[in-house]
């Protein structure tokens, strides 16, 4: 966010006649703009709970032949990975206490979660997302899992970085996260399962993206989401259970009003399953709907 008179940007400002450094709206600094730099800039806020803890990052990062992955653990360690495409770093914390773990780095193509029981511990650990901006040499990047089960997972999403293309679970689970959905972004193909589970969210459903492809189980049991449902992706094939549970959701677009089942969409099965009769009543009971016919 820039802080701007009109349309032009601002570069200086003052209080009565002295200089101010900064400005913040809320929490979030508005002036003078942060510049992020070519090799990203992504940011955990994270809370070990016991000395010498130690555990991977939740990701698999993998990266195109000749990138490479910084870590900054947050307690003045550091570790620059080259030489490969799939890193899993790993670290011990000595004390117990909140720390931000910052990842930079060139030609990303993924940051995919992974299982285990330490990969587990690092999931619990994760409080906030600060930053989620890629390497601008970043061309198609997979967030699929990536921080599937962060049940400490708090505060607002972050907008879609327009090279990511997959979000299949992304935030499945992540039932602490609040605010709006941000919008999609042109590249995102598969939204299966992006928002499953994640209760805490509210506000209205973004539009479709125009490449989304799989919209299965999206916002299955997305209890906090109200507003109507939008009218579907130009490209949705798949829509399985997508609003499954929306129980906040209270009316459909006129446009899907207009074409509630495309013949796109080849499989539907519970889609609207579990909203309000508003809704349902549009809709076939394979949708999940109330109409016979």
């Amino acid at each position: 966010m820039a802080l701007a008179f009109g349309e032009k940007t601002v570069s200086k400002a003052y209080l009565g006649e002295k200089a101010v450094s900064a400005i913040y709206l809320g929490t979030k600094k508005v002036f003078p703009e942060e510049e992020v730099s070519a090799s990203g800039d992504i940011r955990l806020r994270i809370e070990t709970t016991k000395a010498n803890q130690s555990f991977p990052l939740f990701f698999n990062i993998t990266t195109e032949e000749g990138g490479f992955v910084s870590v900054d653990w947050g307690d003045g360690k550091t570790e620059t990975l080259t030489g490969a495409t799939r890193y899993t770093p790993r670290h011990t914390y000595a004390k117990a206490g909140e720390y931000v773990i910052k990842l930079t780095g060139s030609k990303f193509t993924g940051l995919e979660g992974s299982n285990g029981s330490d990969y587990f511990d690092f999931r619990a650990a994760i409080r906030e997302i600060l930053s989620l901006k890629m390497p601008t040499d970043s061309t198609s990047v997979s967030l699929d899992s990536a921080f599937f089960g962060s049940i400490n997972l708090t505060g607002n999403i972050p907008v879609w970085d327009d090279c990511i293309t997959d979000a299949k679970y992304t935030y499945k689970n992540c039932s602490g996260l609040t605010g709006n959905i941000p919008a999609w972004v042109v590249n995102i193909t598969n939204a299966y399962g992006t928002y499953e589970g994640c209760s805490g969210l509210t506000g209205n459903i973004p539009e479709w993206g125009a490449n989304i492809i799989d919209a299965g189980f999206t916002y299955n049991n997305c209890t906090g989401l109200t507003g109507s449902v939008p009218t579907w992706g130009a490209n949705i094939n798949y829509a399985y259970g997508t609003y499954r549970n929306c129980s906040g959701l209270t009316d459909c677009s006129a446009e899907l009003l207009q074409d509630p089942m495309p013949s796109k969409i080849t499989e539907h099965r519970y889609c609207v399953y579990g909203c309000v009769d508003a809704i349902r009543q549009h809709f076939t009971k394979d949708w999940g709907g109330t109409k016979t016919s």
